[in-house]
């Protein structure tokens, strides 16, 4: 692959040679898509947490990925532990930029049937 790079110390750039807009847009329909059928099946109650869902947007996606590069660096042995408020393990960056009830709620598909015509029906 080869590509034309502005400022090649930039992250930023590289991640988008692999994350078009496209891509990015296609993440946040499939997000909405799936909570609103979710949500749909589910009579919830006015201070259920599912009550107050709002669509995500190509911001909070780009929050959610940098949540996930920042979780290959920071191991722990648990996701809960990312969101801990126990002073020994805490790391605040995590839930500053994203609660750990919308980083569970961010979904890549809907979990449709493959098309089991195509060559990598898993992809």
């Amino acid at each position: 692959m080869k590509a034309c790079l502005t400022n090649i110390s930039d992250p930023l750039e590289y991640f988008e040679l692999f994350f078009t807009d496209k891509i990015e847009n296609h993440i946040v329909t499939e997000t909405n898509i799936f909570a609103a059928e979710n949500l749909n099946k589910f009579k919830s109650k006015k201070h259920s947490r599912t009550h107050h869902w709002s669509e995500t947007y190509k911001n909070e996606l780009r929050v959610f990925f940098a949540t996930l590069i920042l979780q290959g660096i920071i191991t722990k042995p648990t996701v809960r532990m990312f969101w801990s408020k126990r002073k020994l393990i805490e790391t605040p960056s995590f839930s500053n930029l994203l609660s750990s009830r919308r980083f569970d709620r961010i979904h890549f598909d809907r979990n449709e049937i493959p098309d089991s015509s195509h060559s990598q029906p898993k992809l």
